[in-house]
């Protein structure tokens, strides 16, 4: 179950059935509870966010955790098994492409340091139809990767692909490719977005694990450890008492016709500062992306806005780029509001609110705390959500309901934020509200009319559960600290 509309409310199943205070506590710790089949990938070896193990009825992993890396905010990336014997890389997990691809032996300079060694796999293919032809793999905003492709089989935790996948192996890469921390991507965009791996990665793990076809991502900030990708649904226990509100996907304009293949969403407002509206300003939302992308007439006059704010004092900026020194108080910068239509609510909003502590990021220079205002420019009239917003918010990736949805707590999910709230309730909230009617039907009953028989209560969660050019999604602009020889 990945969603619920709504909560029942207390219902007296038989005005003459008899049960007294203990019996109900003991229906409600016995009731069983459904949870839909998950596994996962962390950002680093836990029991869960607590250090405790999961409770009964959490969404959590099946398999054991794997380790993930939180790259100083800017990368977020992980293991996967390829060939037989299994070589680990270390690759992006990327919402905004759909092949996948590696670097391999011979890339230098190329970025991560390991690299799949193709004849070391006793189970690589590579006279397959289309394999071995040297070629541009991918586009990116940051650049190309070129190299050739072949099939072999892909492990991911426990789950090891019974066909083979088409993957990329990378010769060659753009000099801004370089310096990044992975070995590769995986995409985890749509079918259509595919340029060879078909049927992609991604789709095949979901299959054969037999969870639903759906992604969520929990990252954390600070280059913290505790970022956790799921797949087949999502974990309750990271929810934190939040809400999950979801807005829908849009088709993406191909040459033969319109098709899904970003996770493009259509925004109706992006206030800060200044607000800007529309009908539907198309986003992709991207967790190869580090920041908000948005069009450059929007971030000149946002930064414009900005800097008439005292917090801005002893900010640095240009038309497109605002720096703020580690001593500034950002609580003195207003909130950013994003606004969507929200799913199967027509005339209501999914409303994402963050904070300056969370559209700012922060970076070192010679030991120096500064920050960076994580939102960029580009000429393209559509805008990407990146990381930055992905931080602030657990976000949900639906490719059986072709939705994306958001789960926060505070004001952005309030009844009162122009609809942005979605009837989940928790599993905690749900036990600990009917404990705290059933304590008060007993005390009633115990006070007024001690022979009375008490109603049974019960709560059932009913089931429920972006043309931008090619490749300028993942890796594009990916935030980098400011070298001490850059000016202003």
């Amino acid at each position: 179950k990945e969603e619920t509309e709504g909560v029942s409310q207390p219902q007296a199943v038989g005005e003459n059935i008899k049960m007294n205070l203990a019996e109900c506590l003991v229906f409600l710790l016995i009731a069983p509870i459904e949870a839909s089949p998950t596994f996962s990938v962390a950002l680093n070896r836990r029991k869960n966010k607590k250090g405790e193990m999961p409770k009964p009825g959490t969404r959590m992993l099946r398999e054991p955790y794997t380790p993930l890396i939180n790259y100083q905010d800017v990368q977020y990336y992980g293991p996967i098994g390829i060939g037989l014997p299994q070589q680990e890389l270390y690759v992006v997990f990327d919402t905004g492409s759909s092949d996948l691809w590696v670097t391999g032996v011979g890339c230098e300079p190329c970025s991560g340091t390991r690299r799949f060694n193709i004849l070391a796999s006793t189970s690589a293919i590579t006279n397959c139809s289309g394999c071995g032809v040297d070629r541009t793999l991918d586009n990116y905003g940051s650049g190309w990767v070129k190299g050739y492709t072949f099939q072999d089989r892909v492990t991911f935790g426990d789950v090891v692909t019974n066909e083979h996948i088409t993957i990329g192996y990378v010769s060659s890469q753009a000099h801004a490719q370089q310096g990044f921390q992975d070995e590769g991507i995986i995409g985890l965009g749509f079918e259509a977005l595919a340029e060879y791996s078909i049927p992609m990665s991604s789709s095949v793990i979901v299959s054969q694990a037999g969870v639903a076809n759906m992604y969520a991502f929990y990252l954390t900030s600070d280059g913290s450890n505790g970022s956790i990708l799921t797949f087949g649904g999502y974990d309750e226990g990271l929810l934190n008492n939040a809400s999950i509100s979801y807005t829908a996907v849009e088709t993406t304009p191909f040459s033969s016709g319109n098709a899904y293949g970003y996770w493009t969403v259509s925004m109706s407002e992006f206030s800060l500062g200044h607000t800007f509206s529309g009908s539907g300003l198309l986003t992709i939302v991207d967790s190869g992306t580090s920041l908000i992308i948005i069009p450059y007439t929007y971030l000149q006059k946002i930064i414009d806005d900005l800097i008439t704010n005292d917090a801005a004092e002893y900010c640095q900026y240009s038309s497109t780029l605002l720096i703020c020194p580690g001593a500034t108080d950002l609580d003195g910068f207003p909130d950013l509001t994003i606004r969507f239509p929200k799913y199967g609510y027509p005339g209501n909003d999914t409303v994402l609110t963050l904070t300056a502590r969370q559209y700012f990021v922060t970076y070192y220079t010679r030991g120096i705390k500064n920050y960076q205002l994580g939102i960029d420019g580009t000429s393209s009239s559509q805008c990407i959500l990146g990381d930055v917003v992905m931080r602030a918010y657990y976000t949900l990736f639906d490719k059986e309901n072709y939705r994306v949805g958001f789960a926060g707590a505070g004001s952005a999910f309030s009844k009162n934020s122009g609809g942005g709230y979605d009837d989940n309730v928790p599993l905690s909230w749900i036990v600990a509200a009917a404990v705290f009617v059933a304590v008060l039907i007993g005390l009633g009953a115990w006070l007024c009319l001690r022979r009375r028989p008490a109603p049974q209560i019960v709560y059932s969660p009913q089931s429920n559960h972006y043309y931008m050019e090619p490749g300028a999604s993942i890796r594009h602009n990916l935030a980098q600290p400011v070298d001490d020889n850059d000016t202003i």
